[in-house]
This record gives C-alpha cells, structure tokens and sequence, in this order.
C-alpha cells in the first residue's frame, strides 16, 4: 500500500513521512516493523524513495523483507496500471 500523509513509528525514526528529508535521485529509507497507525499501530515494513523524474517520493508499506523486491513490485505494479 502506499502512504501519504501520515506519521511513523520506528526506533530509527518517528515523525510524519515527509520528514525523511529524501529528495529526488536521492537514498531510498528502509524502515522495516514501522508502525504507521495511530489508533491501531500496525506494524510494516516501509520503503521511501523519491526516483528522478516523479513529481512526488513514494512511501510503500507492505509485509515484504526484501526492499529492492518491494520497489520492483511496485515499478510493476505502476507500469501496469498505466495500461488501464
């Protein structure tokens, strides 16, 4: 799932997304057992990146361990929904 507006929770990190200070071309954030829910806090592993060329930075949230297979996936899933 992707997330916009939102705040994590993690022992590296705790705060809204936007705070990762990623920009575009820049370091991709692996922030596995992230809670994102206030009421609830669900535990995800959460992948930031901000590719060259994209308006916005992606932050995906899954059950994935592996990251690179999590934005693979996900360029997937994009490139796919381009063709709807």
């Amino acid at each position: 799932m992707t997330l916009r507006a939102a705040s994590v929770l993690h022992p590296s990190y705790s705060g809204p997304l936007q705070g990762l200070a990623i920009r575009p071309g820049g370091r991709r954030v692996w922030l596995p057992g992230t809670c994102y829910s206030k009421e609830e806090q669900v535990p995800v592993n959460l992948l930031a990146l901000w590719n060259v060329g994209q308006e916005e930075p992606w932050f995906i949230a899954g059950d994935l361990d592996d990251p690179s297979e999590v934005e693979r996936l996900y360029r997937k899933r994009m490139k796919d929904r381009t063709w709807l």
